[in-house]
């Protein structure tokens, strides 16, 4: 078997936002539609979006639909997982 499946979610210092399971490859527009779809509707203004470098979190569709709503978006520094509370 040489499917591919990925888990999108989020935490917020509120509890966990709503996870996807995605039964297919993980790629930009994917993820932008989690993130238009599932993460922005829970973001409020000033709210920081803590991501690491994986090239689809940095879709400009991604930032752009972050920044709409007033939230900012912080990359981690590359190689850092013990500074991703969802790791």
């Amino acid at each position: 078997m040489d499917e591919k499946a990925a888990i999108f979610s989020s935490v917020r210092t509120d509890g966990t936002t709503v996870p996807l399971f995605l039964s297919g490859p993980l790629n930009g527009e994917t993820f932008r539609k989690y993130i238009e779809q599932y993460l922005v509707p829970t973001l409020h203004t000033g709210d920081i979006v803590v991501m690491d470098n994986l090239r689809c979190h940095k879709v400009k569709r991604v930032k752009q639909a972050i920044e709409r709503v007033g939230a900012h978006i912080l990359y981690l520094p590359p190689y850092s997982p013990g500074f991703n509370p969802i790791e």
